[in-house]
């Protein structure tokens, strides 16, 4: 899958964070936002901020669905 804006591969840039202690492959991530953003942007969201990334580029995180989280391996459903 390709990046929004810029058309390189994506992968999965949680915009909901998952809190300390829980195993991010064993939770589901059903309901959680994310944008799919590729390596370059994705390291730039963490450096900015997710509120100043989102900002300067319009966009959002979308919630992901059970088809979603299986075509990016996220978890398992509930």
């Amino acid at each position: 899958m390709a990046e929004a804006f810029c058309n390189s591969e994506a992968e999965l840039h949680h915009t909901d964070r998952i809190s300390m202690g829980f195993d991010r492959k064993k939770i589901s991530h059903i309901g959680l936002k994310a944008q799919a953003l590729c390596r370059k942007h994705h390291s730039e969201a963490h450096a900015l901020g997710q509120a100043a990334f989102d900002e300067k580029y319009h966009i959002y995180g979308i919630e992901l669905d059970s088809k979603l989280c299986s075509i990016y391996g996220q978890g398992r459903e509930v």
